[in-house]
């Protein structure tokens, strides 16, 4: 008995085998849900557009040969809850929207109230706190069309503290960008920009947006997104490329932060950093006595162009006041009130050093 039901099993398994498990109870096409992957927000006016990078389950359940394609879809409303429920009523299935990895915010909408974009999509319980935020150079829907069109999602999903991008920005999931947004007044989120690259439009993470009492006030460039990062203890692996084809790793950087006082006023605030580095490619400059130096004037410049971007926009988003805040709290008390003002005038120096191995 017992030899003939392994029989009966064994024979089940491979006729399923063969017939592509035909035979087999399946889900039917009504249960599927059709899975997205990007959610963007853009705003025009009056209006709010959402955007949507999804798969078709239908192709996958069939066999498709575009089963792994992706597909893009948009739609206008008076908000974007509203236009998410037009757009969720043009699927016959039902729209899996907590699967979104990818939050994407236009920089219209992020220049209007990015605060309305951050309660769209705190308030929709189904998503994800643990997806990556971006806030795009020009309209998030653009940047979901060329993300399908050259099939180059996995440069966000690759986008780490290792992935080769050269400290050009870091990543922030959405929780984070919540807490940001409650407890500064100042702070960046990660930009998204499309790219020519081999003669094709390609979306890459580049410098950070600025934000400013909830609203986009400037971008920070990537030549000055390194600077930002050591001040603000953030990724820095990434190479420094020097004269004569020569280049380094930046393996990590210690920054330290002095403020200097005349009674109770800040006279000057020093930031001394120390880097670590290895040469990985010595070009045509067999002086390896002579990098150290050069690869100092390269840091010593991008975090000048950082702190210059944070005087420009007119906000610390550099979060020096809140180190201030924590190392002397009496003195930050009394100051606070006018910390905008100071923070403008009062000088920063700036002392780069470095070991090379």
């Amino acid at each position: 008995m017992k030899q003939s039901i392994i029989t009966v099993i064994i024979v089940f398994i491979v006729i399923a085998v063969m017939s592509n498990a035909r035979y087999f109870p399946r889900m039917t096409e009504i249960t599927l849900a059709e899975p997205v992957f990007v959610i963007g927000i853009d705003r025009h006016d009056n209006s709010a557009r959402v955007s949507i990078v999804y798969e078709k389950i239908e192709g996958a359940d069939e066999g498709d040969n575009n089963a792994n394609k992706k597909f893009v879809d948009y739609t206008e409303g008076s908000s974007p809850a509203a236009a998410l429920e037009t757009l969720k009523k043009r699927f016959p299935r039902e729209m899996a929207i907590s699967t979104a990895e990818y939050f994407l915010i236009g920089e219209e909408a992020a220049g209007g109230n990015l605060e309305s974009a951050i309660d769209f999509l705190a308030k929709n319980n189904t998503l994800r706190l643990t997806s990556s935020v971006f806030i795009v150079r020009g309209e998030a829907g653009k940047v979901c069309e060329v993300l399908v069109e050259t099939r180059t999602l996995d440069i966000l999903r690759n986008y780490g503290e290792y992935s080769g991008i050269n400290a050009i920005s870091s990543s922030m999931e959405f929780y984070e960008l919540l807490s940001e947004s409650v407890k500064n007044n100042a702070f960046t989120v990660p930009a998204l920009v499309i790219k020519e690259q081999n003669g094709e439009k390609i979306v890459v993470p580049s410098g950070y947006a600025v934000i400013k009492d909830g609203v986009l006030v400037g971008f920070l460039e990537a030549d000055a997104a390194r600077g930002y990062n050591i001040i603000t203890n953030k990724s820095v692996y990434s190479t420094i490329e020097l004269t004569n084809s020569a280049a380094t790793r930046l393996e990590n950087a210690n920054r330290k932060i002095e403020f200097r006082w005349s009674g109770d006023n800040l006279t000057c605030i020093v930031l001394n950093i120390n880097l670590n580095t290895r040469v990985i490619d010595s070009g045509n400059n067999p002086f390896f006595f002579e990098y150290e130096k050069e690869q100092n004037r390269v840091i010593f410049a991008e975090v000048q162009k950082s702190i210059a971007a944070s005087k420009r926009l007119g906000c610390d988003f550099l979060g020096i006041g809140e180190l201030l805040r924590m190392r002397h709290p009496l003195r930050w008390e009394r100051i606070r009130p006018y910390w905008s003002e100071i923070y403008m005038a009062v000088p920063i120096k700036i002392n780069v050093e470095s070991r090379l191995s």
